[in-house]
């Protein structure tokens, strides 16, 4: 059936491509959709070529203009126009490859001129379609000549290819800079501690801003989660904030205990690769490992040789590829939610596990659920709300607010867990690490800075911090509580 099919495409091909030269040149020429394709590859390699796999690149191109050639012979068949066949692959190839990267140019393009709109993904789907669809109409439908268009097309691709690549071949990973606290150099270097070890607990809640944030901006008190967490023991400033927005910056801050030096050079998907890196050799993953600890890796990144537990930032370079496209934007904004709903069920039944199953010794537990982030699958109850709900945009602050309190709900019910199934009392951390971060300017600034903070130490000391408790603080205090180190808070 698909052989009779592909020959009934092959008689309707005009007459100079039905030999086998003709044919050939079809394939190739015009070049335009072959450049366009070489050019998204470049484009992506340059933004992640920190880390990128160049052979994985190789590959990645050989496919996708393998489906865009095909695309192009199907359409030769229809149209009968070569240079139509081709200029509709290309709009298809720049809709498809560069959605993600016309849907930033529009954002910023409404930034720039201080539009107040927001780019949706449902509404840039139509805007772009309308667009494009136009633009192929248009192609279809013309009795002019499209030689001169083609060879314009043709130029601007080339240019592109070239620009990109006088990128790649300038690009130089600049070495990040030392700490300039020395103390945090030589780690590794001091004994074991002699104290009795604790299972240590990070509950990294992702996107849950500050109680003070809560009363300011939602009119929301959350008096009733805190007031329960302090009579468990936990101890929760009201000062707590973090130095960045963006999780990859964050999680680097806290368990480097220090800001990350990134190399200014990188771009903005190099810098994740780059954070996800510094990540998984983190100092307090080291440290602990060095004094004996089991480490437990329930988290989106890589610790040190535990692989993430689930996926949520592009890591192969295939799926990566695949992430950048319109096809990754559509699974990763409609279809992903399912996958994410099911990760966070699993991290929450790991953690009211682990404290029955004997290790042998202690345990450094890191575990990231991706709640009260987006997509917000859940009312403040706990029902999963039904899909046209789920599907409703990230900037959604009342959805964002039913979230969090189930996921209070479902903190306190882990953390009680925990508490009681521990012989020896752990220390519990619960962080948010950043805040909502789409409430309207100018209140953004200041709330996607936000962050929640919980402490559980058995010995009830007090949080002795100075002012803006940060990321970088956190594990300097415990190591210097429990472990003999001297390292300063500021």
């Amino acid at each position: 059936m698909l052989q009779e099919w592909l020959k009934r495409c092959y008689r309707r091909l005009p007459a100079d491509q039905q030999s086998l030269r003709g044919f050939g040149r079809a394939l190739f020429l015009p070049i335009h959709t072959h450049l366009l394709v070489l050019a998204f590859l470049l484009f992506w390699y340059l933004q992640r070529q920190y880390v990128a796999s160049f052979h994985h690149v190789v590959l990645s191109g050989a496919l996708i203009s393998g489906i865009f050639t095909a695309t192009r012979i199907l359409l030769l068949a229809r149209l009968g126009n070569l240079h139509k066949a081709a200029l509709v692959a290309s709009l298809l190839c720049v809709l498809v490859l560069f959605f993600n990267d016309l849907r930033g140019a529009l954002a910023e393009s409404f930034q720039a001129l201080h539009i107040p709109l927001q780019s949706r993904l449902r509404y840039d789907l139509v805007l772009f379609g309308l667009f494009f669809g136009t633009a192929i109409t248009w192609v279809v439908r013309t009795r002019r000549s499209l030689v001169q268009v083609t060879q314009a097309v043709e130029v601007f691709s080339l240019v592109l290819v070239c620009l990109v690549g006088i990128q790649i071949l300038d690009f130089t990973p600049l070495a990040p800079a030392k700490s300039p606290v020395s103390s945090l150099e030589s780690l590794n270097d001091l004994p074991t501690s002699t104290k009795p070890p604790r299972d240590i607990y990070l509950i990294l809640v992702d996107s849950r801003t500050s109680s003070s944030a809560l009363k300011r901006y939602w009119n929301y008190d959350d008096t009733g989660f805190t007031s329960e967490l302090q009579r468990l023991g936990f101890q929760c400033p009201q000062n707590a904030t973090s130095e960045y927005f963006t999780t990859p910056h964050c999680i680097s801050t806290l368990l480097n205990m220090e800001t990350p030096r990134v190399p200014t050079n990188l771009q903005p998907k190099g810098i994740v690769s780059y954070l996800a890196r510094s990540i998984r050799d983190s100092r307090v993953a080291g440290f602990l490992d060095h004094q004996g600890y089991e480490i437990v890796n329930l988290s989106l990144f890589d610790l040190l040789d535990q692989p993430r537990f689930y996926a949520f930032f592009e890591k192969g370079s295939y799926f990566s590829i695949f992430a950048s496209t319109l096809p990754g934007v559509l699974w990763r904004d409609y279809l992903n939610h399912a996958y994410l709903k099911g990760a966070n069920e699993k991290i929450l039944s790991e953690l009211a596990r682990l404290p029955t199953r004997f290790a042998g010794r202690p345990r450094f537990v890191y575990a990231h659920l991706m709640m009260p982030h987006d997509p917000y699958l859940y009312d403040s109850h706990g029902q999963t709300k039904p899909m046209a709900l789920v599907l409703s945009n990230k900037m959604d602050s009342h959805a964002y607010l039913e979230q969090l309190i189930y996921t209070d709900q479902l903190i306190l019910k882990t953390v009680r867990s925990i508490l009681s199934q521990s012989k020896t009392p752990p220390i519990i951390l619960v962080r948010g690490d950043h805040g909502f971060r789409h409430l309207p300017p100018p209140d953004r600034d200041a709330e996607e800075r936000e962050a929640f903070f919980a402490a559980y130490f058995p010995d009830n000391r007090s949080l002795d911090w100075p002012a803006n408790v940060s990321h970088a603080m956190v594990f300097r205090d415990i190591l210097n509580r429990y472990f003999g180190t001297s390292i300063p808070l500021e």
